[in-house]
């Protein structure tokens, strides 16, 4: 069965994959500097192992690191709370 390059490219703009099921994207916002203190991009907060392998990831990896992501961000603002008390 021959796939139009229309349809693919269609696919691909709704990011779902030929299995029919949602990608899990890249946390990127384009910021690509990692931090040297604590080894962090100071953009997504992934380590540098977590950015460069992001493709390769299953989508329950990828879950995990968005969760460590997001325990990253609450503890560097309880961190910047207690500095500011």
């Amino acid at each position: 069965m021959e796939v139009k390059k229309e349809c693919l490219i269609s696919a691909l703009k709704l990011n779902f994959n030929l299995e029919n099921s949602i990608v899990i994207e890249s946390p990127c916002i384009n910021i690509c500097k990692i931090n040297t203190d604590s080894g962090l991009c100071m953009g997504c907060c992934r380590d540098e192992f977590e950015v460069f392998n992001w493709i390769n990831f299953s989508d329950k990896e990828k879950e995990l690191i968005l969760s460590k992501i997001k325990s990253r961000i609450k503890s560097n603002n309880d961190q910047n709370n207690n500095k500011s008390l």
